[in-house]
């Protein structure tokens, strides 16, 4: 069971093209809708699963937490939408609806972590590293798992055109996050 979280860059794997692959028969993706594992939707996500399936020669579960627009800290966070950051476990919060899905399919086997670009205007680089450590330690605690168990993948933001003090910060912090063992 792979776990997908961030913003909008991982949302859109959940584009659907006008010819999509097809989905292999031992990949699902869990419908929030349904709280049922159902076919795999979306170009990147369908090519993701059927990779990942035929490297590892295992059935593939994919759980899309990611959450348009999201923040990792409350300081990046759209005032229109108070809640719609990672760092807060309120009901509504992307964090509270991950752990609202997490009882019902239990704990990942890997987390993707695709976001940045929402921090990129007010929070320093620093800040994001110590959000990215305390999600990452509150998700081996609510899974029970440790490090070893329930590894997190950092994917780079891309760049952005609009106002980013701190891109620069946080995308080498998503590049140390990613070389760094454990």
């Amino acid at each position: 069971t792979i776990a997908t979280l961030g913003q909008s860059l991982q949302v859109g794997w959940n584009q659907v093209s006008s010819s999509p692959p097809t989905p292999s028969s031992n990949t699902s993706m869990w419908n929030t809708g349904t709280n049922s594992w159902s076919t795999v939707v979306g170009d990147a996500n369908i090519v993701f699963c059927n990779t990942m399936a035929e490297l590892l020669q295992e059935d593939i579960r994919l759980v899309c937490a990611a959450v348009g627009g999201s923040a990792l800290c409350p300081q990046s966070v759209n005032q229109l939408t108070p809640l719609n950051y990672w760092l807060t476990g309120q009901s509504g919060s992307p964090y509270y609806n991950f752990l609202q899905q997490l009882n019902n399919f239990g704990p990942p086997d890997l987390v993707l972590w695709n976001h940045g670009q929402q921090d990129y205007s007010d929070t320093t680089g620093s800040a994001y590293q110590t959000g990215l450590i305390q999600l990452y330690t509150g998700f081996l605690t609510a899974c029970g798992k440790t490090a070893a168990q329930l590894p997190m993948v950092v994917f780079v933001s891309g760049a952005y055109a609009g106002s980013n003090t701190y891109a620069t910060q946080i995308r080498q912090v998503q590049i140390d996050a990613c070389s760094t063992p454990g």
